[in-house]
């Protein structure tokens, strides 16, 4: 595999790169019932829901909480090295400017800054239903798998009884399987 074959690492071929990942998946599993095509495949499609996920993940670690503790944006702003040292020290507001009311300007922006917030909570929003949606489909793809690995299972040789249960089993995975397809 690239992640321990350094020299090799970007530049193997696509082919011998799955045979390696094919010979590794059987070593670890011990088990043969998927083919090499199965788990590019099958990696395909967690890769696409992983990427949507690290989008969303990266959207809302961006967004900066609003109300944090004075202290953390004291620190922030002293690492920086902020030019203003009122607002680095304590006690730096002066009370007689709270007591006027606002001016025009000042009106403006405080309605601005209102909107931005507003607009950021309408994103965080949407970011949390894209959420629920990706993990609903999540979901719905793990529950495809499960059907179909039922559907390729076979009973003992020489069990009816377990014979019978099993395709009554598969039988009911398939028409599952069929409604589902045709929701979507």
């Amino acid at each position: 595999m690239t992640g321990f074959d350094s020299i090799h690492g970007a530049d193997q071929k696509a082919a011998s790169y799955w045979s390696k990942i094919y010979v590794a998946f059987i070593e670890l599993s011990g088990s043969t019932d998927r083919t090499e095509k199965a788990i590019r495949n099958q990696w395909g499609k967690m890769q696409a829901q992983i990427n949507l996920f690290i989008g969303v993940h990266a959207t809302i670690v961006a967004v900066e909480r609003s109300g944090g503790p004075s202290t953390l944006k004291r620190e922030r702003s002293q690492a920086k090295g902020s030019p203003n040292e009122l607002c680095d020290t304590e006690g730096g507001d002066d009370p007689d400017q709270h007591d006027r009311p606002l001016g025009t300007k000042s009106a403006k922006r405080a309605k601005l800054v209102l909107c931005a917030d507003d607009d950021r909570r309408a994103r965080s929003i949407e970011v949390k239903e894209a959420l629920v949606k990706s993990q609903v489909h999540r979901n719905k793809l793990i529950e495809e798998q499960k059907l179909l690995a039922l559907i390729t299972m076979t009973a003992p040789p020489g069990d009816e009884v377990a014979a019978k249960a099993l395709d009554l089993k598969k039988r009911q995975a398939l028409r599952m399987l069929e409604e589902d397809s045709f929701e979507t």
